[in-house]
């Protein structure tokens, strides 16, 4: 069973996406700006909600986002640590082309498959094998 971290914002995404971004091809994730990421970004970073959107357009928080690709407790999952930013993102990533919160991926503090951490089982079930990308840890 995960335990759960106050800190940290999860968010389940596509199976497409999840890939993009744990090859390093998609460095963004988008969430729209309305009332429920309002607030739960808010409880993350201990701000009133009123000043999520201006401290967010400072662009110096730094929060851990956990996606994972699909529901359920046996998903693959990704804890990214990212820079929260507001503005418009990258159509070819998903973004809506309008103003929305921005997750900047800099780098993965972990990554699971299924229940279990294995980078092998991984690159198995997403590549076929083949080693495509060593992004764990790197800063961008």
């Amino acid at each position: 069973m995960r335990t759960k971290r106050p800190d940290m914002l999860r968010a389940p995404i596509k199976g497409h996406w999840f890939r993009m971004t744990l090859s390093g091809e998609k460095q963004e994730e988008y969430r729209d700006i309305t009332p429920y990421w309002t607030t739960r970004i808010a409880n993350v970073i201990g701000v009133p909600v009123k000043d999520v959107i201006k401290t967010a357009e400072k662009g110096n928080i730094t929060l851990d986002l956990m996606l994972t690709a699909g529901y359920g407790g046996g998903c693959p999952s990704l804890v990214s640590c990212v820079t929260l930013a507001v503005g418009i993102g990258r159509p070819e990533w998903g973004a809506s082309g309008q103003r929305q919160f921005i997750f900047h991926h800099h780098y993965f503090r972990s990554v699971m498959f299924g229940n279990k951490k294995n980078w092998e089982e991984l690159e198995k079930f997403f590549y076929g094998g083949k080693a495509t990308s060593n992004y764990i840890g790197k800063v961008r």
